[in-house]
């Protein structure tokens, strides 16, 4: 099960081109995501052939794929600081002629700009702001003029998914080892391996009770994984154990 946080990213992609779509001002500019199918020929198209959308040719915008960091990295469930851009992309040949926009890349950029500084996804981020400097020309391989549109949110932290306890181990001297496993999680399993591999469902042994370990040159290993649905797995326990 995805929690709603796994979705934020993704989700404002969606919100975000909404929002340009519900603005009359880009009624006859294509607007795209870079989920969307056969986007390379979209654009193109966008900027010499007329598309359904409109019957203007010339500019289009793209909401790009966001770029994120941590806010915490001692937070093992952090919000995300969000770098979040608007491409805009124009064929001026196409965009100046009879069946053109009219809009340049620039006027465009400049009106996304008003349009979603300070914008709020409620529940999804915090407002946007702007990255400085917040409009930039830049190459791209499709359209011969390009600017972008550049703003920053971080995610709102609402839905933390739980992690499981991890569980404890422990041995008997002698050859062989015996190890037993405490599950601090309950209603979890216990996976484990003796080879080094992580423990989970797909590849490791439910654990049901004490576990006899041999010695292999002098060394004997444990790995136990305690895993719940709807919670991630808990931490990689266990290690090596040595033949006294």
């Amino acid at each position: 099960m995805s929690a709603p946080n796994d979705l934020i990213l993704e989700q404002m992609q969606l919100i975000l081109r909404e929002r340009l779509l519900a603005d009359p001002w880009f009624a006859d500019v294509p607007i795209f995501y870079e989920r969307i199918e056969n986007l390379q020929s979209k654009i193109t198209n966008s900027l010499a052939v007329m598309t359904a959308r409109t019957d203007k040719v010339g500019a289009a915008i793209m909401v790009m794929s966001p770029v994120a960091s941590t806010f915490a990295e001692a937070i093992q469930q952090s919000p995300l600081d969000t770098e979040q851009a608007f491409r805009v992309l124009e064929n001026p040949v196409f965009n100046t002629g009879a069946n053109g926009t009219g809009k340049s890349a620039l006027a465009l950029a400049r009106r996304i700009l008003r349009v979603m500084n300070h914008f709020q996804a409620a529940g999804f981020c915090t407002v946007l702001s702007t990255e400085n400097p917040t409009i930039v020309p830049v190459e791209d391989p499709i359209a011969p003029l390009a600017y972008e549109v550049r703003f920053k949110y971080r995610e709102a932290d609402k839905a933390r998914v739980a992690v499981c306890a991890a569980p404890t181990l422990s041995a008997t001297s002698g050859n062989p080892v015996s190890v037993t496993i405490t599950n601090n999680e309950a209603g979890a399993s216990v996976y484990y391996t003796t080879d080094g591999t992580y423990p989970h469902a797909g590849n490791g042994t439910l654990y049901t009770g004490a576990v006899t370990l041999n010695y292999v040159n002098d060394l004997a290993m444990l790995h136990a994984v305690a895993s719940k649905a709807d919670m991630i797995d808990s931490a990689m326990a266990g290690g090596f154990y040595e033949q006294p």
